[in-house]
């Protein structure tokens, strides 16, 4: 029982990640959950609920983002190629 509360300590405990003090070792790596608008790849709505209640992560990589239409990879998976695409992003980054 010991060593499972040092384990947990050691979690919780802020991380210095090169410039990023992050508030504990818990990362959640990239999911696409392809929720955003599948003609505009805008993150809407649906996308900064699934962000917000993850923001306890010390570290979070968000899905797969386009960076031009030719690389969209599927419908519902977000852009980041223009402006409308660009604050749909920052409504996630906010809310986090």
């Amino acid at each position: 029982m010991q060593q499972s509360s040092n384990v947990q300590r050691t979690l919780f405990e802020p991380y210095t990640l090169g410039d990023l003090v992050l508030p504990n070792k818990f990362v959640m790596p990239y999911l696409t959950r392809v929720r955003c608008d599948p003609k505009t790849g805008i993150a809407n709505d649906m996308l900064v609920k699934y962000y917000s209640q993850r923001a306890a992560a010390g570290l979070i990589l968000t899905e797969c983002s386009a960076v031009a239409n030719a690389g969209n990879s599927f419908i519902g998976s977000a852009g980041i190629y223009n402006r409308e695409q660009m604050e749909g992003w920052k409504k996630v980054v906010d809310a986090v």
